[in-house]
Parts: structure tokens; sequence; C-alpha cells
């Protein structure tokens, strides 16, 4: 059943399915004819197996396809390319992503678990900003959520998380093309929010905060990763055009300014759970992903320095609640 049906007393589901509507449109852009080729490929693949609950995302066994399925899959993967988020098993093709994702996952996981001792996602409903492919989302049905929906406007992602599904769909799971903007349409819906990797490509982040307070349930839980700077004082650095060569980067913050932030949004019980420089382990380029990667994005004389000159990025991770 649609989310939307199920759900409509609690959230705006005319409003979200106007603009889902809507934005069906966008997947008949020219740019993503290919991505309708991909989709076609394994327009008769259906997976009898699947496993969320290791580090990769495994969807389907070698065994299940014929020597022409596997070729026909192996190319669709080749279309959906770069894969950034990850990794991924499908019938036996692992997808070794830009982003060690599972490792994130980790380090979540481990932090709830050692702080709750009981598994805090069984029957909540999630939401996850910025979904991507839907890495995560597949990682968090192994925690018999109520429901994920992630949000991402990006086409390119969207048509992976497409593909995936296509392959073993999820009746639990459901990516939507919107953005932060539309979180809104869910006031006080969601018992739990993941917000990985957008903080600091948003020109207010303490609005975005502060719309993500106004979505959780009261006494829900908002789980923040970021990027960010080091240091002690409460600044957040704003670059003149790119940090790291991304130019949609607006304030890196130091883990003190980005608490700031988090108080002004009114959330408590703020726990910072990890925080690390980034290496070359956890964000590199593979076979799956051959564009430009951290190596190319750090100054070849000195990796605690952006290629612009601005300190090199840390990642800080922290739970935080929204009042009951």
């Amino acid at each position: 059943m649609d989310y939307l049906t199920k759900y409509s007393g609690l959230i705006d589901s005319k409003k979200i399915f106007d603009l889902r509507e809507e934005r069906k449109k966008w997947l008949d852009w020219k740019g993503n004819i290919r991505y309708k080729k991909g989709l076609e490929l394994v327009s008769d693949i259906r997976a009898g197996n699947s496993d969320y609950s290791g580090d990769e995302v495994i969807i389907g066994k070698a065994d299940e396809l014929s020597c022409e399925q596997k070729n026909r899959l192996t190319e669709a993967i080749k279309i959906f390319s770069p894969w950034r988020k990850g990794p991924f098993n499908l019938f036996g093709t692992q997808i070794d992503s830009e982003w060690r994702s599972d490792l994130k996952m980790k380090r979540i996981f481990d932090f709830i678990e050692e702080s709750e001792g009981e598994n805090v996602f069984s029957g909540a409903k999630i939401a996850d900003i910025g979904c991507n492919n839907g890495y995560y989302m597949y990682r968090l049905l192994s925690k018999n959520p109520e429901l994920v929906i992630g949000l991402d406007p990006t086409m390119h992602v969207h048509y992976q998380y497409r593909f995936l599904n296509s392959l073993k769909p999820e009746e639990k799971i459901f990516g939507e093309l919107l953005g932060i903007e539309h979180i809104s349409y869910y006031r006080e819906f969601f018992d739990v929010i993941f917000c990985m990797g957008i903080l600091y490509h948003k020109p207010d982040p303490v609005g975005m905060l502060r719309d993500l307070y106004s979505a959780l349930t009261p006494g829900g839980r908002l789980i923040i990763e970021t990027q960010g700077i080091p240091g002690e004082e409460p600044v957040a650095l704003f670059p003149e055009k790119r940090y790291a060569k991304a130019p949609g980067s607006y304030f890196i913050p130091t883990l003190k300014c980005l608490t700031n932030w988090i108080k002004r949004a009114k959330f408590s019980n703020i726990q910072t759970f990890y925080t690390h420089k980034m290496t070359f382990d956890e964000q590199r380029k593979t076979e799956w992903m051959q564009f430009q990667s951290l190596s190319d994005f750090l100054s070849k004389e000195d990796t605690n320095k952006t290629i612009e000159g601005y300190p090199a990025p840390m990642r800080f991770y922290l739970s935080v609640r929204k009042n009951k």
C-alpha cells in the first residue's frame, strides 16, 4: 500500500501526491534515456534472495541468473555508474562504491546499541534526507522499521534507486523526488530522521535544522553526519567559490559551531558520538566510480588542506532529540 493512503490523516498527502505526479515528468527528460534503457535491460530479473544486515546490501544470488541475464545486469550496472554510495552485491556482482557507506552505518548502529541497549529503529517511521540511491534505507530494513521514506530530487541517484528496487521490490521503503524544502508536508510524522552529508550544502543550516525539528514526533531523534573543519572556536568556513572542488558547499562548521546551530534549532540531548578526518580508505575512486574523488580534492603538498588551501574536511556524527 502506498504510504500516502495509509497515513493520509498524518501528513499532507495531497501536496505530496501532486508534487510526485508533477515530477514524474522529470523521468522523461532527454538525459534520462540511458537510465530507462538500464531499467529495460533488467525488466525480467527479480531476486529471490536478499540480505540487508551486513556491510553489503545483497540483492539476489549468482545462481539465480542465466549467463545472458548476468550479462544484461552487468551492462545495466555500468549504465547507472558512477556509484557513490554503497557497497552493493547484485546477484554476485560486487559494486565497490566511492564512499564506504557501510562504515557510517556501523558507527551509527554501534552507537545506538551501546547507548540505548535496544533497537530504536524497530517499528519507527524514518526519513532519510538526501537518500541518494537508497543504501541507508536498505540497511535500515534490517532493523524492522515501520517504513523508511527517502527524499532526494537528483535524477541519477533516483534512477539507481528505481533500478535496485526493481530487482527486489520492498514495500517498506519509498524514494521520493523531493527535497528538504518539502519536509513540512510531514509535520511531526517521523520518529527518526537521518541527515547525512547534506547540512553543508544548504545556505541556511539553522533554518534546515528547524524544519527537521518540526518533522519529528515529540521526543524524536535526528542523526546528523556532516562535513566540518577542525578548531575549538564556534565558527564556520564560508568558501569564496568552492570547498574541496565542490561548488555547492556553504557553511562548513567546527564541531562547536555545529552544536550551537543545533541548540538554536531547539534540539536537546546532544550527543557527539564520532568524529574523524576524512581518509582515502573511506572515499576513493573505484571500478564503479572513476571520476575525481578525495585524493583530487586535497592539496598534493599538504593533505591537511583542500586544493583551495582551506582546512581539510572532517566528519562529525551527532544524535540529538526533539523535546517531548
